[in-house]
């Protein structure tokens, strides 16, 4: 997924990558994580269905031509078929608290 499909999808991609950071600055202190990651290799429903459905708002959006994201989701349709589609996702958790006062 390219940059301009990214802004027009996610608010703030980097906000899991920060969270640590933001956590600290405001007192808040992790206490448990957890990650998982979604990955559809040679073919694809989830990310496909994902495409057909966000790659329309990016031309909406006005970050790519309606010829550039048709041309993006017929390659995603034809690596389907053929067998080489890839895409992964991260979703990450983080379980979060106050610490206690001494």
């Amino acid at each position: 997924m390219d940059e301009a499909m990214v802004t027009a999808v996610f608010t703030n991609p980097r906000l899991m990558r920060d969270l640590p950071r933001l956590l600290q600055q405001v007192g808040l202190e992790i206490i448990a994580t957890q990650a998982h990651v979604y990955a559809e290799i040679g073919t694809g429903t989830f990310f496909m269905g994902f495409a057909e459905t966000y790659a329309p708002l990016v031309q909406r959006a006005g970050l790519l031509t309606a010829k550039q994201v048709e041309d993006w989701l017929l390659e995603q349709r034809c690596a389907v078929g053929q067998h080489t589609f890839f895409a992964a996702c991260n979703f990450y958790a983080y379980v979060i608290r106050r610490p206690i006062a001494q």
